[in-house]
């Protein structure tokens, strides 16, 4: 008996997506951009019931392989990516939480012109397309200012912080991204700012190995007596409470 060779069989949305997946863990984001316009140029040529469009996941896995990358560009092409899906009506979803927060990312990480800028646009956007605003996202905000350590910065995240505690979804990586911030501060009150931050963080219990480590990095960052012996206090503090310093903290957090 002969079997007859079978030759419509297509790849489907979900097999593409699982590439796509792959794509973005690897930051692989021309890959990745390949992979969609296969989807798209596919679908064209075929019936109803057999195409494979992207759907907002391929998308999402898009975004997230340019947030991964290393290309200069990334920046700017995950905000196009995001923009298209915003304004074409062809396509039958919205972007959701995870499409902006991927989109931010790139941003953030791309050392490209007027991140915080770009990332509060970003973010107004998602707000307005009622996307439910949570922890995650807010403090995407909070990374672009911990990224930037331009006058003000330290300062603005630490009032977006306290906008995030009114709200009561603050929480330590929340606190600790603020630390982050006054470390890459060149404010000359950086430490005492730092410091401040961290008594709110114990007053709430969200003190940990983290926020000792950052706080001391600040201080060894100015490098002179006084700032040594604060560090050297804060290394006794951490062991009254229980928290062993790791290689980051005895390093100064170099």
């Amino acid at each position: 008996m002969k079997w007859k060779k079978k030759t419509d069989i297509y790849p489907s949305t979900i097999d593409y997506n699982v590439l796509l997946s792959v794509y973005g863990r690897l930051g692989r984001p021309r890959d990745a951009e390949q992979i969609v316009q296969r989807m798209i140029d596919r679908s064209q040529h075929l019936s109803v019931g057999r195409q494979c469009y992207p759907d907002l996941y391929s998308y999402n896995m898009l975004l997230d392989a340019w947030s991964r990358s290393h290309e200069s560009s990334r920046g700017k092409r995950a905000e196009d990516i995001l923009n298209y899906l915003g304004d074409h009506s062809e396509c039958s979803f919205a972007p959701d939480k995870y499409t902006y927060m991927a989109a931010v990312s790139a941003v953030i990480h791309s050392g490209e012109k007027n991140v915080i800028q770009r990332v509060e646009r970003l973010l107004e956007k998602a707000k307005s397309t009622e996307i439910d605003s949570d922890v995650f996202l807010e403090s995407k905000l909070l990374d672009a200012y911990a990224s930037c350590s331009s006058p003000g910065s330290a300062s603005k995240a630490e009032k977006h912080l306290n906008t995030l505690q009114e709200k009561g979804i603050a929480n330590a990586v929340s606190f600790n991204t603020v630390l982050k911030a006054w470390k890459a501060s060149n404010d000359p009150d950086c430490q005492e700012r730092a410091e401040s931050v961290l008594r709110r963080m114990k007053e709430l219990g969200f003190v940990n190995t983290i926020s000792y480590s950052t706080l001391i990095s600040t201080y060894a960052k100015k490098g002179d007596v006084d700032s040594a012996e604060r560090a050297d206090a804060m290394l006794s503090e951490m062991s009254a409470m229980g928290l062993a310093p790791n290689v980051w903290t005895l390093n100064g957090g170099k």
